[in-house]
């Protein structure tokens, strides 16, 4: 008790008062800047994942475009080879009737009235055709306007996000720096 009494004592238990302090102190520090490693791991990885949901939804419109466009690409080759066939045929048709036309001239006019009754039919799948064709063009101009709505939308959402993660650090800095004052 007397040694307690000494100021040497005192100083000396001043001392290790301290030094448990500054410990405790260095701990907790040492604690808050895990804890903040820790939360901008989180919010890296969540970036990443984010960033990763945009690469995939960047892919398939892509995939979707792409695919409409080889519909488009196999339809009009289809097209085209009905308009060869076509052309054969008539061709064809054409020589059978200058060489029969002097001897079946009633032949001929049954050929005749047939032959416009073809043509009505191609002319009316050649609507068809076109029709089906402005379709598929129209979809496929209304999905890549989609396509570019939702592009705008997660941009915005990015940039939105980007910048309250600015404000979340800098708020953070501010409250370490009123920690360290």
């Amino acid at each position: 008790m007397m040694d307690e009494e000494l100021d040497d004592v005192k100083k000396m238990n001043q001392m290790v008062l301290y030094a448990k302090c500054a410990t405790i102190r260095d701990k907790q520090l040492i604690e808050n800047k895990e804890i903040e490693k820790q939360r901008r791991d989180e919010e890296l990885q969540k970036d990443m994942m984010m960033e990763v949901e945009r690469l995939k939804a960047v892919k398939f419109y892509d995939d979707k475009i792409k695919a409409a466009s080889q519909i488009q690409r196999q339809g009009a080759l289809v097209i085209i080879d009905q308009i060869k066939d076509r052309n054969a045929k008539r061709i064809k048709e054409e020589e059978l009737k200058i060489n029969e036309q002097a001897s079946m001239k009633k032949m001929m006019e049954d050929m005749d009235i047939e032959e416009r009754r073809q043509n009505d039919l191609k002319l009316q799948k050649a609507a068809s055709v076109r029709k089906e064709v402005e379709l598929a063009n129209k979809e496929s101009i209304n999905s890549k306007r989609q396509k570019k709505i939702a592009d705008r939308e997660l941009d915005k959402q990015i940039i939105e996000y980007n910048r309250l993660k600015v404000e979340r650090e800098e708020e953070l800095i501010k409250e370490q720096k009123f920690k360290i004052i």
